[in-house]
């Protein structure tokens, strides 16, 4: 199936963060952003593994390897987000929301 360009995904609190689908041999931007993993899933795509880093083309790369390697074919997302303390809310947010697979499991607080 193939995927749209455009995702929006909608986190625990009800905002809505959109993601744009990165396309093989495009490099990514060097700035911080944040970065979901999506597959196929039953009534849509579903979200295996979501991050955030501080630089899109060199450090996202190491952050999703082993969660491609578990997930099997996934599409990539991302979102520019500059601000750390933004992309932390965020990711955390969507992963509330969508609970994915490959995340490592949100730590009893």
């Amino acid at each position: 199936m193939a995927m749209r360009d455009i995702l929006d995904l909608t986190g625990a609190s009800g905002a809505v963060y959109r993601f744009q689908l990165h396309h093989e041999g495009v490099d990514l931007s060097p700035v911080g952003g944040n970065f979901v993993l999506v597959r196929d899933g039953i009534g849509g795509p579903r979200v295996v593994y979501c991050g955030q880093v501080e630089n899109l083309r060199t450090g996202s790369q190491g952050a999703w390897r082993s969660a491609v390697d578990e997930a099997g074919e996934t599409w990539l997302y991302t979102r520019l987000n500059v601000s750390q303390r933004t992309r932390e809310h965020e990711q955390a947010d969507v992963a509330a929301a969508y609970l994915p697979t490959a995340n490592d499991p949100p730590s009893a607080a």
